[in-house]
């Protein structure tokens, strides 16, 4: 069910891309990779490994186990910041395009399991920014780096969930003017897939600083160190570590669930925005050739 979800999503969100739906070789490239879960997933996930091969060339090179934690927490940001960002925006897509509307008719059970696994499979391709480093990590310290690895499952989690709790609050809405909440959406997906790319950027000015000042940097963790991503510098102190991870997953898991109940609700019987239009002369024109198939 979630392999056919994610199929019809990516496939309404090509033909809604003005850029893509008016380019035959984009909009056949686009429905090739919405066509396949396995394609669509491993083509971001591979688009972010580079990154994450260089990031942890910088874990490579040294030994300390200051500043392997203290650039942790740096890199921890990463998937916790692509997570909300992706979630919020596809789950606002999910609601525009109506992806279960056809469902409700079918004698199948539908669920929030469902929108739970999509949204989280989105976020998935992320790992390939801290995966090389959790596994440079691991080669050189087996448990801090098995810690490290469920650290980043964490952040992923959380980001996932702040996501959900941002569409909650501001973005469960239909509008009957479509054509402004679809500029509108295009334009802060943009915006955040900048500033995302940015960070990137300043990751490695930011693992720079980290080496030349670890101590420095390791004193501001350690007031800090019950919240995220600086409770991931604890992997070094593995009861430590492990005691804080199960308080998340203690915290998270009912926040998580009321949250995911909360937005499925609302998907199945979202609020309505009526607006003011302006009924315009009928114009005759010839459509996309593309639109005029599917």
């Amino acid at each position: 069910m979630i392999r056919i979800l994610y199929r019809e999503l990516h496939y309404q969100i090509a033909k809604r891309n003005p850029l893509v739906v008016n380019d035959e070789k984009q909009f056949k490239k686009a429905i090739k990779n919405a066509m396949s879960l396995k394609r669509g997933l491993g083509v971001q996930t591979f688009g972010f490994i580079p990154f994450g091969l260089l990031m942890a060339s910088t874990f490579v090179f040294t030994n300390d186990r200051l500043v392997l934690a203290s650039l942790m927490v740096s890199l921890a940001l990463l998937p916790f910041v692509f997570a909300m960002y992706v979630t919020a925006i596809q789950a606002s897509y999910v609601l525009s395009i109506g992806l279960f509307k056809p469902l409700e008719a079918l004698p199948i059970r539908l669920g929030s399991k469902y929108l739970s696994g999509l949204l989280f499979l989105e976020v998935s391709p992320a790992l390939g920014v801290i995966l090389p480093s959790v596994f440079v990590i691991m080669a050189k310290y087996p448990l801090e780096g098995i810690l490290a690895l469920l650290w980043v499952f964490i952040g992923l989690f959380l980001g996932h969930m702040l996501g959900l709790a941002i569409v909650n609050f501001f973005a469960l809405k239909v509008h009957q003017r479509a054509g402004k909440g679809h500029t509108l959406k295009s334009l802060v997906k943009a915006v955040f897939f900048l500033l995302f790319i940015g960070m990137f950027m300043a990751m490695n000015y930011l693992q720079y600083y980290i080496r030349e000042h670890s101590e420095e940097v390791a004193r501001i963790i350690g007031k800090y160190f019950i919240a995220y991503p600086f409770s991931v510098a604890s992997i070094f102190e593995p009861s430590r570590s492990a005691g804080l991870l199960m308080v998340y997953v203690a915290i998270i898991a009912p926040v998580y669930y009321l949250t995911l109940r909360a937005v499925w609700k609302k998907i199945l019987e979202p609020s309505v925005v009526s607006e003011k239009i302006f009924v315009s002369r009928f114009k005759a024109k010839i459509t996309n050739k593309i639109l005029a198939l599917t």
